[in-house]
């Protein structure tokens, strides 16, 4: 029962993300986020993050929005010591949030991910 419960959260958490063989890791410290489809206005793009370690956990700090940007790096240290774990969240109105869990950095084979944001279905509404 909890593996099947951790297949259906880790199902969830990662809806996606995925990594991307063939292509360089970001050096030490640091996380990449990329962004798809290449056509996506980033403008109104919202992410948070927050890594724990030896150090206990820290909310990075804000990520400013770049409507020309579709890679961002997330900074995995915090006084020095390297994050063993990152949680990150990406909203885009009209495309909703996109979660990402990396519960140990170290056994995660890239350094980073590609988040693939879906747009929402159009919910038409009837007024008498």
């Amino acid at each position: 029962m909890k593996m099947c419960y951790l297949a259906i959260c880790a199902g969830i958490l990662f809806a996606g993300a995925r990594c991307v063989a063939g292509e360089p890791d970001p050096p030490e410290g640091k996380f990449l986020i990329k962004l798809e489809p290449q056509d996506l206005d980033t403008a109104d793009l919202s992410i948070t993050y927050k890594i724990s370690g030896s150090f206990g956990g820290y909310s990075g700090p804000f990520v400013p929005p770049d409507p020309h940007v579709r890679q961002y790096t997330l900074d995995t240290t915090f006084q020095g010591k390297n994050a063993t774990a990152l949680k990150a969240m990406i909203y885009r109105p009209g495309y909703g949030f996109h979660l990402i869990d990396i519960p140990s950095l170290k056994d995660f084979s890239k350094r980073f991910v590609v988040a693939s944001l879906e747009p929402l279905p159009a919910i038409p509404l009837k007024c008498r």
